[in-house]
């Protein structure tokens, strides 16, 4: 008690002004899309399947907005039209849509073992093709249905290191990289925003000594652990800080 009053005082003497940090509420981030964005593997998954350190909510809290995740796991691109419906449960208009979507239509598990077993590129790139118009028309179809919102594509983390864990590691990454260029192209060619998070992972890749991500045989295999969403938020609410500067 007397210790807040002598800062009180000082305040006043310094022409200082104490202000309680809090939400802004006419801020709202939300986060559609699959397990990587309803935050499988984060900790604390409720009956939902959502944790509440997945990245959307991370970077809603840094921020100080208001933050909600509508994301299911398992979901694909045909899935995001069932999201954008419970919209009716937030309570106003999103003003920030990030979307994190693609995955399970390339099927990561399957491509990976395409790759690290059967040394089958090709067949994941000519998959991603098909997928890359399937994007651009979601993305357009979340910007019509809040049309006063910015919509973000947020693409996956790459989490495949250079330390020979993997057969064909290499092929891996670029397997990655490819899902990340065919996010970020559909991004662009629907007119709505991209936020890079491709590289949070950095010396944090599976089998480091210090992953972001489970491994390939733990229970939330091949997603970010706790660290790795709170990376991604940490990314996305940059971003979004420096949009609204």
């Amino acid at each position: 008690m007397i210790a807040s009053i002598i800062l009180f005082l000082f305040s006043l003497s310094n022409g200082l002004t104490i202000r309680r940090q809090t939400t802004d509420a006419s801020k709202l981030l939300v986060g559609i899309g699959d397990s990587w964005t309803s935050g499988d593997g984060g900790g604390s998954v409720g009956a939902n399947g959502r944790s509440p350190n997945a990245y959307p909510l991370v970077a809603a809290k840094i921020l100080n907005w208001e933050g909600k995740n509508l994301a299911r796991g398992g979901s694909k691109i045909n899935d995001i039209a069932a999201q954008l419906k419970t919209f009716s449960t937030l309570p106003f208009p999103p003003t920030h849509i990030v979307v994190g979507t693609g995955g399970n239509d390339l099927g990561v598990a399957e491509a990976l073992i395409q790759v690290t077993l059967l040394n089958n590129l090709a067949a994941v790139s000519s998959k991603l093709i098909t997928i890359k118009p399937r994007l651009v028309s979601v993305y357009k179809d979340i910007q019509k249905y809040v049309p006063t919102a910015k919509v973000y594509a947020v693409p996956y983390p790459n989490f495949v290191g250079n330390s020979n864990k993997l057969p064909n590691e290499s092929k891996c990454r670029l397997m990655m990289e490819l899902l990340t260029t065919t996010i970020k192209e559909a991004a662009a060619e629907a007119n709505i925003g991209y936020i890079d998070v491709s590289g949070a992972f950095k010396g944090h890749e599976m089998y480091s000594e210090e992953p972001f991500i489970w491994g390939l045989f733990d229970k939330s295999a091949a997603h970010p652990n706790q660290k790795g969403y709170t990376k991604m938020g940490e990314i996305v609410a940059a971003h979004l800080q420096a949009e609204s500067n």
